[in-house]
């Protein structure tokens, strides 16, 4: 019988705004929603502003038993948002000024989870503001014992800021790719595969997997690398299937599987976590525990 445990998720809460109505997005979120679709508890960390969209979005989280104590509201900022049109592309409300997300503070309730969670991921976004930037890195340090992920691919552009981006690795032990951040990341690399880019990355920062993501119109190629193996798999075209695949790859790695082995149950996360938004994903493709 797989294992449950606390699985964080640290940086931006976003609200989506479609015809389709309403929808928490973000990191933060994300992952603490698929963290319980697998059976663990999953924590959202994040901060959102006194407004509506902020009222929504708690609804939203707690509605879905995400764990919500560690959110944290603010009374200036507003909660970021993504609205998106009936034709179009979608504007990015949470990209164009300072969020909620942007002004995480300092909490001793935060310091005492970071004591309790079992894992934790973090992306690029929420780094853009040094406030938040501090409090993830003070997070992550008193979270000494947990797995972490850091995600290199969740970002607002293509622009990827090396220095963040070193910051963030220093600490991880795992993190995702694309073509842009691998290269920003070790420009001095460009030549090699992404592949071995990778185990390149790990061995120097003592990582334990790393995985690659390329994105077309009809799938998202997947690659597990580890220092001695590399597995590939495929995921639906969409943001949320990767961080579902990361999450699903995760639970494997929490139950004691080799990340390589855990790439195919979590392709079928990934895929489940798409196909079926309210469902939780069958306990038989979990980790083996």
């Amino acid at each position: 019988m797989p294992r449950s445990f606390t699985i964080a998720g640290i940086g931006e809460t976003l609200l989506v705004e479609s015809p389709a109505g309403p929808e928490a997005d973000g990191l933060a979120a994300v992952v603490a929603l698929l963290a319980i679709r697998l059976g663990h508890r999953g924590v959202c960390i994040s901060r959102i502003g006194q407004d509506e969209a902020g009222s929504v979005l708690h609804g939203l989280l707690t509605e879905r038993g995400v764990d919500v104590t560690a959110m944290q509201q603010d009374p200036d900022l507003p909660t970021g948002r993504v609205i998106v049109r009936a034709a179009g592309p979608p504007i990015a409300r949470h990209l164009e000024a300072p969020a909620a997300f942007d002004n995480l503070q300092a909490d001793f309730d935060l310091e005492d989870l970071a004591l309790r969670v079992d894992a934790v991921v973090y992306g690029l976004l929420s780094r853009r503001s040094s406030q938040t930037r501090f409090e993830e890195e003070k997070f992550l340090a008193h979270a000494a014992a947990a797995f972490k992920v850091f995600d290199l691919t969740n970002r607002g552009d293509d622009d990827v800021d090396r220095s963040r981006a070193l910051g963030g690795l220093a600490v991880a032990d795992a993190a995702i790719f694309d073509a842009a951040s691998l290269t920003r990341v070790r420009p001095d690399l460009a030549g090699d595969p992404p592949e071995e880019r990778v185990r390149r990355l790990l061995r120097e920062a003592g990582m334990q997997f790393g995985v690659f993501i390329e994105r077309d119109e009809r799938q998202q190629r997947v690659t597990v690398v580890t220092p001695e193996a590399t597995q590939r798999d495929t995921i639906p075209p969409v943001r949320r299937a990767h961080v579902a695949f990361v999450v699903g790859l995760l639970d494997g790695v929490l139950q004691g599987d080799r990340p390589e082995v855990g790439a195919g149950p979590a392709a079928r996360v990934a895929a489940h976590a798409v196909e079926h938004p309210d469902e939780e994903v069958p306990q038989e493709w979990r980790g083996a525990g």
